[in-house]
């Protein structure tokens, strides 16, 4: 049975700035408030086998803040599983960790700017992995991201291009300290509507991709050595402009659906 499975790009950063320590808090960065709707409950299934569906449910705390995703999944193994984002004294994502045990944890660091320069995967105490964000100036979006994978000793370092809050593209210009003879660009494409994601705060350690742009994602092509597309994406709106439905056909044909349930002012 395949499981429903969508792909978003890796995206990530070698900071110079400084660390800035977190006290502790209750849980992730605060979202902008004024929000016209905020997701509440995600259904994913395949086109051709609706009755495996996997459902997200959201839970906010009275700032607003998502705390909490809880997954179900109807045909699929782990009945149950979720997520929990904790924040700091300054209302900044610190901790995400994952359920059943918890056994799993995401840490993020952040400089003077609130910007998140570090991010830690963590697997049973042991680190996995650590994400390096490197930003210029006073840019809040990274321009390069360092991932060293610490359970293969492997390092990757990517360059990463912005436009309108919108990632756009990224390449791999170095494995292992050494560079990469003409590099494959992944280009991102999007439309002019909300991106629900974006404002309710929340981000994996791999911070930077299309679920933290401004828009919403329409196409995801590979560019150089043989171009070929990698994701593309129809969608459907609420009075509010905010995607409730999500046709998504992958690069091996796939079509995945997904439905988007609000709470709106």
């Amino acid at each position: 049975m395949k499981i429903a499975i969508f792909i978003f790009t890796l995206a990530i950063t070698l900071s110079s700035c400084k660390k800035e320590e977190n006290t502790n808090g209750n849980t992730s960065f605060v979202p902008a408030l004024n929000y016209d709707c905020r997701i509440e409950k995600q259904t994913f299934f395949i086109k051709d086998e609706p009755e495996n569906k996997q459902v997200k449910e959201y839970d906010y705390d009275n700032y607003g803040r998502l705390i909490k995703i809880t997954s179900k999944y109807f045909g699929f193994v782990n009945p149950n599983d979720s997520t929990e984002l904790l924040y700091d004294a300054k209302s900044r994502l610190k901790f995400i960790r994952s359920s059943p045990g918890n056994d799993t944890t995401e840490i993020f660091y952040y400089d003077n700017q609130n910007r998140i320069i570090e991010a830690h995967s963590i697997d049973l105490d042991t680190a996995n992995e650590i994400y390096y964000y490197s930003y210029q100036g006073s840019n809040k979006d990274p321009f390069e991201v360092l991932f060293n994978n610490l359970s293969l000793s492997k390092t990757s370092l990517y360059a990463l291009e912005w436009s309108s809050g919108n990632l756009i593209s990224s390449r791999k210009i170095e494995e292992d300290n050494i560079p990469i003879a003409n590099p494959i660009m992944i280009e991102h494409t999007y439309d002019n509507m909300v991106n629900p994601f974006k404002q309710i705060g929340y981000s994996s350690n791999t911070l930077f991709n299309s679920l933290n742009s401004r828009n919403n994602l329409l196409e995801m092509n590979s560019i150089g050595d043989g171009s070929s597309n990698i994701i593309s994406r129809k969608y459907s709106y609420n009075q509010h402009n905010y995607p409730i439905t999500i046709e998504e056909i992958t690069f091996s044909g796939d079509v995945y659906i997904r439905e988007l349930e609000y709470s709106c002012n």
